[in-house]
């Protein structure tokens, strides 16, 4: 890709997996093994989920796991390179490595690590997306984003 955009300003955004099967990238170290074998590190970042996150057994249902994930991520990977989110509720429990997303506040995840990200000021430029059911007439999307914009502070 980045060959075929030669002269071009891309960037590759990778996204964690949940780990499902034998799916790499669930770890921030695979994705560090994947930034590494690349040719031009300088133009590969990554998209945070956090289902897929929590199916890997990152643990963000309170505000110090975040940190604390954030900063394993910091060191790993560096949150400069971090660049969005793709924001989902998780149908299964944590650790599981199954990828189902949930809507927001109806899965495992809760609702704090979305407090944590609609408020952590390092974030407050990134893109956010909605991954879940829609809803018909996107209800479930209108309500979701009632709940982001309420635990804003």
């Amino acid at each position: 890709v980045l060959k075929a955009c030669s002269g071009y300003k891309t960037q590759i955004l990778i996204e964690n997996t949940a780990g499902q099967g034998d799916c790499v990238g669930h770890s921030f170290d695979h994705l560090a093994q994947i930034v590494h074998g690349t040719k031009e590190p300088e133009k590969i970042f990554f998209c945070f989920d956090t289902q897929h996150a929590f199916a890997a057994g990152y643990d963000l249902r309170k505000e110090a796991d975040c940190k604390n994930v954030f900063k394993e991520f910091d060191q790993k990977l560096s949150l400069k390179n971090l660049k969005a989110f793709h924001l989902n509720d998780a149908l299964k429990d944590m650790g599981c490595r199954v990828d189902r997303h949930a809507n927001l506040g109806t899965g495992f995840l809760g609702m704090n690590v979305f407090k944590y990200l609609v408020n952590e000021p390092k974030f407050k430029n990134h893109p956010m997306c909605l991954e879940t059911d829609p809803g018909e007439e996107m209800e479930n999307y209108r309500t979701e984003l009632a709940k982001l914009r309420l635990l804003q502070k």
